[in-house]
């Protein structure tokens, strides 16, 4: 199948999901019971109402109609939204005179003369492991503490607050509690807590250009960067809710690779990561980010709990599209069918792409340089072959992946031990 007709079928998708929704029904029966009202009254009284009046009504109508549907429902399906506030990475990178602290994707293995895979993208490294760990090996500490933009940096788009509220209401996005991460160490999440609001207003909108005609990223540079150093995540003031999410690959030896929705709030249209999301406060408070990642692959795959074996920490991440904010990567084992069924509208397609010649027995296995080699390999030559372009993401993984692999051929060190093994 051709790239465009792979990309008008997965179109199709989403425009079916748009007319499952309660409110285009509605206003589709309105819009139809008004128009046949119309040719009912010009057929059985044409004196009354003559043509040319009918006809005037159902064009204003259709226009109407057609103007609030495109709006108001349908856009958000068929449109990248973040392109009015988030530039293209590409452009985000060349903004910088010195993106040296930006992910270096060159010494991927098989990165070479790939078209969909650049040189660097605008993404930074808190926190990388020393060793191959799960995330149960971690500590968290959740503090009672609540995030407030603080006033230096609610200044700066003080005037366009109007506004941005408005963004926010047009783009139909839900505010709610969010996980914060205050730091990362290699042992230990310290988190608080903020709302996707204040995320919206100090990560989300970076580009949009406020009304004197800066952006935020120009004005906040100072707070985020110590010469062309992003600063550590306690030092900057901005929202950084928390999130995470990783590859899934299975026991017989493949990968699942997502396309994500155009109409979700980061990197639509795109090959993704097999799950990601922010985490969720009960989930983190019961179980620290172990349990915030498993929730988040068992809800978006048709997946048992009990068949995750591993998931294995692969670092922390700085989105400087998004201001700096933090993401975790993982790598989740599993022992399944790689043709998972999705149960998210956040992705419209799925592809089972192998990564192995054979099953894969023990998750160390993956992090053989050979066999790490393969995977990333098989990846990047998955991404040549589809018509979407890699999110910053799935290149982050890629990137985290082969540097922990290095590390180990390098320095290997023991697993250590999970907090339930301890105590």
């Amino acid at each position: 199948m051709s790239e465009s007709l792979i990309r008008l079928r997965d179109d199709a998708k989403q425009l079916r999901r748009a007319f499952a929704e309660p409110r285009v029904r509605f206003v589709v029966g309105l819009f139809l019971l008004a128009g046949l009202v119309i040719l009912s009254v010009r057929l059985l009284y044409p004196a009354v109402f003559p043509s040319l009046v009918s006809d005037l009504l159902i064009s204003v109508l259709g226009a109407v109609f057609g103007v609030y549907i495109s709006v108001e429902l349908l856009l958000p399906y068929v449109r990248h939204v973040e392109r009015a506030r988030i530039d293209a990475a590409d452009e985000i990178v060349d903004s910088y005179d010195n993106p040296s602290s930006f992910l270096d994707l060159t010494a991927l293995p098989g990165s070479r003369d790939r078209a969909d895979v650049p040189e660097r993208i605008p993404v930074t490294a808190e926190q990388l492991p020393s060793s191959l760990r799960s995330y149960d090996s971690f500590e968290h500490e959740l503090l009672d503490r609540q995030y407030d933009v603080p006033d230096e940096l609610a200044a700066l788009y003080e005037s366009d607050a109007d506004e941005l509220r408005a963004l926010f209401r047009r783009e139909n996005r839900t505010n709610g509690r969010k996980v914060r991460l205050e730091s990362a160490s290699a042992d230990t999440f310290e988190l608080s807590t903020t709302t996707y609001y204040r995320s919206f207003l100090t990560n989300f909108c970076p580009d949009y250009e406020l009304s004197g005609g800066a952006t935020i990223r120009e004005l906040s540079k100072p707070l985020l960067f110590d010469g062309e150093t992003p600063k550590p995540l306690s030092e900057t003031p901005f929202s950084d809710h928390f999130g995470g999410g990783g590859l899934v690959i299975t026991t017989d030896g493949r990968a699942v690779l997502p396309v994500r929705s155009r109409s979700v709030a980061v990197e639509g249209k795109a090959l993704h990561l097999s799950f990601s999301g922010s985490f969720d406060v009960a989930d983190v408070t019961t179980g620290g980010i172990d349990a915030a990642l498993r929730s988040i692959l068992t809800d978006e795959l048709d997946l048992e709990s009990s068949s995750v074996q591993s998931v294995s920490y692969l670092g922390t991440t700085r989105r400087i599209e998004r201001l700096g904010k933090p993401d975790t990567v993982s790598l989740a084992f599993v022992d399944a069918d790689a043709a998972l069924d999705i149960t998210t509208e956040q992705f419209v397609n799925s592809y089972s792409v192998t990564v192995c010649d054979e099953p894969v027995s023990d998750v160390e296995d993956l992090f053989e340089p050979e066999v790490a080699r393969q995977v990333i390999e098989c990846l990047l030559a998955a991404i040549d072959r589809r018509p979407y372009r890699p999110s910053l993401g799935l290149l982050s993984f890629l990137w985290l992946y082969w540097e922990l692999v290095d590390r180990l051929d390098q320095h290997p060190v023991a697993e250590p031990e999970s907090i339930e093994a301890k105590t």
